[in-house]
């Protein structure tokens, strides 16, 4: 690092925390250390480590302000944890939405859940077992589910042994998300934990309402009955009633819908993002980041 001139070190992950902050300390270079969740997968020996990293760190950077309440707890004195929140490149979303060609999905009311399938976390059999609750309402109904991982085939099951899978498609890894997610009428977020999740503010930024569990931050960015709804996490009945109240009063999800764009536009556009990572690098090493984001020169 000091060949190099490496002015500051920014750690992006739970292994580059602990190894580039240790790093950075014996260069006697700034470091910034980057937590954007609740910690739920750091397990074993990661978790002490994590938290020495932060204990160490010059700044530790966080997108949510529970992950900074937790960063607090653990002992990092609120002076040295800055606030970044996620943001979206929405002229981006809007030109995909635009242009991109329909993705072919039939007709009905559609549900969007973007999520990985890779662990339990994310919430998806309390999100199959609440469509069928839906189903029962609302029989036009369907579930788009993106995202792809190891627990698809047992999704998939799922959705057999419920008798939803004629109306649930499993719609895999989609670069067409966007329109994707223009053709639907609500958004869910079944997690039982959560930072800043990207998935819900792109689908505020395309005007949905989105139904999300009461997790992580996502209370930061669905305002109960105000850009959406939020209910426990693990109830699928709760998830099911306000999902049904989202199709049932279509122009009440489209106010949603709209505020929640507008809450995205006033704080959580990427070039805001791109504001508070300059500020911050400013900061310890006194240099500012290429503007290379269209729009925030």
């Amino acid at each position: 690092m000091r060949e190099q001139g490496i002015a500051l070190v920014h750690a992006q992950d739970i292994y580059t925390n602990v190894l580039g902050s240790l790093a950075a300390r014996l260069a006697g270079v700034p470091v910034i250390v980057t937590r954007v969740d609740l910690g739920h997968h750091i397990t074993g020996y990661r978790r002490p480590l994590t938290r020495l990293a932060c204990l160490r760190a010059d700044r530790v950077l966080v997108n949510a302000m529970c992950i900074r309440d937790l960063v607090i707890r653990e002992g990092v004195e609120p002076d040295r944890v800055a606030v970044v929140r996620n943001g979206v490149d929405l002229r981006e979303l809007d030109r995909a939405a635009r242009e991109l060609p329909d993705p072919g999905l039939p007709d009905g009311a559609w549900i969007a859940n973007v999520a990985n399938m890779h662990h339990p976390v994310k919430g998806q059999t309390d999100l199959l077992v609440a469509f069928r609750e839906v189903l029962r309402e609302h029989p036009s109904a369907r579930l788009a589910l993106v995202g792809d991982g190891v627990r698809r085939p047992l999704l998939e099951r799922l959705a057999g042994q419920l008798g939803v899978a004629a109306r649930v498609h499993f719609l895999g890894f989609r670069r067409d998300a966007p329109a994707v997610l223009a053709r639907c009428a609500a958004a869910a977020s079944s997690s039982h934990a959560e930072g800043i999740s990207n998935a819900i503010l792109e689908a505020m930024a395309m005007r949905l309402p989105v139904v999300a569990t009461a997790v992580g931050g996502s209370p930061e960015l669905v305002r109960d009955g105000t850009t959406g709804w939020l209910v426990p996490p693990g109830s699928p009945g709760a998830l099911a009633r306000r999902l049904c109240d989202a199709l049932a009063d279509r122009e009440r999800a489209r106010r949603m819908g709209a505020r929640g764009r507008a809450l995205v536009e006033r704080e959580f556009e990427l070039g805001q993002m791109r504001l508070g990572y300059d500020a911050l690098y400013e900061e310890l090493a006194g240099w500012r980041v290429p503007r290379l984001i269209a729009g925030t020169a």
